[in-house]
């Protein structure tokens, strides 16, 4: 087996030891797996669109580039806000595969695209 075909679910000593820990365990496709987990991933991006277009005030960003030992470039994206009830709470929007280098630019674009994608430019003070 090489190793772009190789999947951990599919694995036969990933399911022998699944089988041994639980014998009667049902052990789903790799394709059941990904579709369970894009699924869960859009609910889950839909609820926090949802909260965050709710929100009564502004939110407040946290933007964080770096580039990993392996020279991959990163963005993260967190908001944070105030609730009605005067918690403060914050969520990930995204940790973005950067593309180019880490230039104001190339930030404003990823961060304006992922603002809209949420549905929440009108909740930022530019």
């Amino acid at each position: 087996m090489d190793d772009q075909s190789f999947v951990v679910v599919e694995n036969i000593f990933f399911q022998t030891m699944i089988k041994r820990l639980n014998f009667e365990a049902k052990i789903c496709s790799a394709d059941t797996v990904h579709n369970n987990i894009v699924k869960a991933y859009n609910e889950e991006k839909i609820n926090i669109k949802k909260q965050l277009q709710e929100i009564p005030g502004k939110i407040s960003f946290t933007l964080d580039c770096w580039t990993s030992k392996n020279q991959i470039p990163f963005l993260g994206i967190t908001a944070h806000w105030i609730t009605k009830d005067w918690e403060l709470k914050e969520i990930l929007l995204d940790f973005y595969h950067f593309e180019g280098s880490h230039s104001g630019e190339n930030i404003s674009f990823i961060f304006y695209k992922i603002l809209k994608e949420y549905e929440i430019l009108q909740k930022v003070h530019f």
